[in-house]
């Protein structure tokens, strides 16, 4: 009876370990594989956004974006301040007067304590009340200077993917891995097919969208990202409706277009403008990939004619109005300024910049200067 009972129990106890090993495997199966992995991102990648919201091909309607101009800069001044012009303190009109090239240097100076710091900018702030011309002074940088380790940037979105601590392989799979190495470097086979096979040994275990993910930050035009680009395909197929799959789309296709052929990376983040007109990100990414960048724009008081100027303004006024994660006082909104000549708007905007790099700000007063140059030469032809 004991061996009867025994036997029993020997066979319920390897059926339940048979049992936990099959749910353990499919546990592990399906955690590799992610399930797809579509669950809604918004919350993550648009937290201002509903997944109803990010789906749908209506615009939201937002207000007029409100034009950048010295009036309505120096008015936020006041504000912060809670002062007017004639409240502003005496020897301010000294020390406008005794104001330096060496005070520029000072003032940004991160070394300084951020009491201190603040105090200048204040101090500025009474100066620009008090003068507005101010700002079209060459070096004179009216935001906070503050050390790049003090500065909290929140990413819009982070699709990196630590390969060593994120992707596990089997010892087969590492085997075959190595084995399409060994096959590449006899020249048995070519790059774009080792690549191939090593992403189809990776798709074993996870699911398009994290391998393209993996080639995101590849070299530009090589096997790689044109893989990446093939498997971004295959997870928009999977999910169509996935924000996600196709911004790692216009992504992969920026790195195997990009300084080949332009247009095919500014369509990328076109297309995805139009599926997602509520992203903050697809407009931001497009403006950024129009690259309006105020490189010697005007000669003579002429800019020149930047033929993506108008949509890239257009793109990152709309990205700033849906996502208080960028800034109003955006590098790409003055240089779209800039290039389309209107020198105060663009002016207003950089020097409403938030943060100015300690050692790093030639790039805004170099603009400055040029507009200030600009400026100068159109009143002399002007007779003013």
């Amino acid at each position: 009876m004991k061996r009867q009972i025994q036997t029993i129990l020997t066979s319920r106890v390897a059926l339940m370990t048979t049992l936990g090993c099959v749910l353990t495997f499919g546990i592990v199966f399906f955690t590799l594989k992610g399930c797809s992995d579509y669950k809604d991102m918004s919350n993550l990648i648009h937290p201002y956004l509903s997944e109803k919201e990010l789906k749908s091909n209506d615009p939201i309607k937002v207000d007029p974006f409100p034009e950048p101009s010295l009036d309505r800069l120096v008015s936020h001044l006041k504000s912060e301040l809670g002062i007017t012009e004639a409240e502003v303190a005496p020897q301010t009109a000294e020390m406008i007067a005794q104001e330096r090239a060496a005070d520029n240097l000072n003032y940004m100076d991160s070394r300084k304590d951020a009491i201190t710091r603040q105090n200048d900018f204040d101090r500025r702030k009474r100066q620009v009340i008090a003068n507005p011309e101010l700002l079209w002074t060459p070096g004179f940088i009216l935001p906070p200077t503050l050390d790049v380790s003090e500065l909290n940037k929140k990413a819009l979105y982070d699709y990196k993917i630590k390969y060593d601590e994120e992707i596990k392989l089997s010892k087969s799979q590492e085997e075959r891995r190595d084995n399409l190495r060994d096959q590449s470097q006899k020249d048995e086979i070519t790059s774009l097919e080792r690549t191939r096979g090593k992403a189809a040994i990776l798709a074993e275990n996870y699911p398009p969208l994290t391998i393209a993910k993996l080639y995101l930050r590849s070299s530009t035009g090589s096997d790689k990202s044109k893989v990446g680009m093939e498997y971004a395909e295959m997870a928009i197929r999977e999910n169509p409706d996935s924000f996600e799959a196709h911004h790692v789309w216009a992504l992969c296709n920026r790195m195997y277009y990009l300084g080949t052929d332009d247009e095919k990376v500014i369509a990328g983040f076109r297309q995805l403008v139009e599926r997602f007109p509520n992203s903050s990100i697809a407009h931001y990414d497009l403006a950024w990939n129009l690259e309006v960048h105020p490189v010697y724009p005007i000669e003579l008081g002429v800019v020149r004619h930047h033929p993506y100027a108008e949509e890239a303004l257009g793109a990152i006024q709309r990205a700033i109005q849906l996502d208080d994660r960028i800034a109003p006082n955006n590098v790409t909104l003055g240089n779209c300024y800039v290039v389309m000549g209107e020198y105060e708007k663009a002016l207003a905007v950089y020097q409403g910049m938030p943060q100015v790099y300690y050692g790093h700000a030639g790039g805004l007063t170099y603009d400055i200067y040029k507009v200030q140059e600009a400026v100068s030469k159109l009143r002399q032809q002007e007779g003013q």
